[in-house]
C-alpha cells in the first residue's frame, strides 16, 4: 500500500473516532466520500483542517460558521457543497 492511501485510512479512521457521535457521523461522512479522491496537497490541507477544536469543527459542518480562508479552493469547495443538512447524512 502507498504512503498515500495509508495516510488517507488514518485520516479517515480519525475522522470517525472523534468521540462525539455527531461529528463523527459528519465528518466520517465526509472523509469517506471525499478523503480517497483527494490529491496531496488537498489530503494535507484536510489534515490540518481536522485539527481544529470539535466545536469549531461541528459550527463549519452544520453551515453555522464559515469555512477558514486559508483552504486550498478545492477543499473549499467540497466542504462547502457537503455542509451538513437535514437528510444529507
Amino acid at each position: 500500500m502507498n504512503e498515500m492511501k495509508v495516510q488517507a485510512k488514518k485520516i479517515i479512521y480519525r475522522c470517525t473516532h472523534r468521540g462525539t457521535k455527531e461529528l463523527d457521523l459528519i465528518l466520517g461522512s465526509f472523509a469517506k466520500k471525499n478523503v480517497p479522491t483527494m490529491d496531496s496537497r488537498t489530503l494535507a490541507a484536510f489534515e490540518r483542517f481536522i485539527e481544529l477544536p470539535e466545536p469549531i469543527l461541528q459550527e463549519i459542518l452544520t453551515d453555522k460558521a464559515e469555512l477558514p480562508v486559508n483552504l486550498p479552493k478545492e477543499l473549499r469547495e467540497l466542504l462547502t457543497e457537503f455542509a451538513y443538512r437535514p437528510g444529507s447524512v
